[in-house]
């Protein structure tokens, strides 16, 4: 009976813990997907929406040039 009890001391939680998260960082769930591709499409919006920042300060020039 001892190696029973051994087996669910404070030890075995922290093994199971361990292996638990290198099975975590090794899988991708759908919701982390689905997560990193919301990401990947505002990462993807951002030189358009920086175009449009500058082309706001453009058209506040009476000129029409602005270097």
């Amino acid at each position: 009976m001892g190696w029973v009890t051994n087996l669910f001391t404070s030890n075995s939680a922290e093994l199971i813990n361990a292996e638990g998260n290198v099975l975590d960082n090794l899988f991708t769930s759908d919701e982390e997907l689905v997560t990193l591709d919301i990401i990947k499409q505002r990462l993807a919006r951002q030189p358009a929406l920086a175009q449009s920042e500058v082309m706001k300060v453009q058209a506040r020039f009476k000129s029409g040039y602005v270097a």
